[in-house]
């Protein structure tokens, strides 16, 4: 069709200007005269609006335009950043943004997400500008009531981490910038600190429904971003009372079922590189993902053995993700259920594990280069004993609980 159509306007350039037809280069956006020169021709003809020369080259025009329209990649399959899979569409038909700004009340926090996500997801062109984005097919869940922080805003570690063979201290500050330990003051008048908790808002802090109010005990404030807990050395880590905690309504401590909690703060944390969030796995993806034969780090300061002492400086290890059939087939001789809601993590060896006073302790997978909070520490068989990894809440089966518990009073 091209073809004949190049033929046919030969033919008739020949006729109208007695002439082949020139080449064509831009010259003014004026009316071309006869003074002008196109390629070597000169022609007394003016060349208006209404010539058939300025129509035939709209033709042309027009024609590559919607040759260009009609290659870009709208419509076509794509991968939203590390995991969900999309179409490419402008950014005004995916719904997914549309929630988000929805969600995204903070004006601090909207302008980080389309200047670092709608970048990330950007997956293609149409008519030869960036607006296309990868959109989930299944859209990204976020109720109404969070205050959600989404990368760079969270999961940034001020030092990048190495993978850990074995348990081993943390030296270096801002390695686990969110990771909370909670003090208790005894009946006594006596300071304790006995769980450990994650920084997911600037106002609240994922722990342990069973650290939420323990017997002779009351929460009184965290120490975010910390390596030790003597006060010495030591000033990039920020600490704040505790207002309050939530407890999940349907915990049950028989069983440890449910056992997730927020802790409320009473002050803003000032975010900083050494004490700032972990990311939450929002995305529907993630939500699905079991993180199986995966390795995400867990540190805190839980006793080095069962009937040991508290450690003193923070402690680091991974752990394998188990099959949970696998971990129910392990704790059905203690009458122990193994949920969907759980995750259970723990090496065979047995020499590897989390111990008593790291309960509300976060397992955290990093995925890409940010980290996420996929469990919290629950329970476990004493502690590394061989065979018996340890049971966790499993937050993906929590998002919306959460959303819903974090909010100011």
């Amino acid at each position: 069709w091209v073809v004949w159509f190049g033929l046919a306007s030969r033919w008739y350039c020949q006729k109208v200007f007695d002439s082949s037809f020139p080449l064509v280069r831009p010259i003014s956006t004026s009316t071309v005269m006869s003074s002008s020169r196109i390629s070597g021709v000169t022609n007394s003809r003016s060349l208006t609006s209404n010539s058939p020369v300025w129509i035939l080259i709209f033709i042309l025009g027009f024609y590559h335009s919607k040759a260009d329209e009609d290659y870009n990649t709208k419509g076509l399959d794509c991968q939203a950043m590390s995991a969900p899979s999309g179409k490419c569409l402008p950014l005004e038909e995916c719904m997914m943004h549309e929630d988000v700004k929805t969600a995204l009340t903070d004006n601090t926090t909207l302008p980080y997400y389309f200047d670092y996500v709608h970048d990330k997801m950007a997956c293609g062109f149409a008519n030869g500008v960036k607006t296309l984005i990868c959109c989930e097919n299944d859209p990204i869940e976020i109720p109404p009531s969070v205050n959600m922080l989404i990368p760079p805003e969270c999961g940034v570690q001020a030092i990048s981490t190495s993978r850990i063979v074995g348990g081993k201290p943390v030296t270096e500050p801002g390695t686990y910038p969110w990771l909370a330990e909670l003090m208790y003051n005894r009946s006594t008048g006596e300071q304790t600190w006995e769980c450990g908790g994650v920084l997911v808002s600037a106002k609240h802090i994922l722990t342990a429904a069973h650290c939420a109010n323990p017997k002779g005990l009351v929460m009184h404030k965290a120490r975010i971003g910390c390596l030790t807990l003597d006060n010495t050395g030591e000033n990039y880590w920020q600490e704040h009372l505790v207002k309050t905690v939530r407890e999940h309504k349907e915990y049950k401590p028989s069983t440890k079922k449910n056992d997730i909690a927020v802790a409320v703060l009473a002050t803003k944390v000032a975010f900083t590189q050494y004490v700032h969030p972990i990311c939450l796995p929002y995305q529907t993806e993630l939500r699905k993902e079991t993180f199986e034969k995966k390795h995400p780090f867990i540190a805190g300061w839980g006793r080095v053995s069962y009937d040991g002492a508290t450690s003193e400086r923070l402690l680091q290890v991974q752990l394998l993700v188990r099959n949970n059939d696998e971990c129910q087939g392990i704790y059905k001789k203690w009458n122990r259920q193994i949920t969907p809601k759980h995750l259970c993590a723990g090496e065979a060896d047995g020499i590897h594990d989390t111990c008593r006073g790291d309960s509300g302790a976060p397992l955290m997978q990093p995925i890409g280069n940010y980290y996420y909070v996929i469990g919290l520490v629950s329970y476990g068989y004493y502690c590394a004993v061989k065979g018996y990894p340890s049971v966790n809440v499993r937050i993906t089966e929590y998002i919306d609980w959460i959303a819903e518990n974090i909010y100011d009073e």
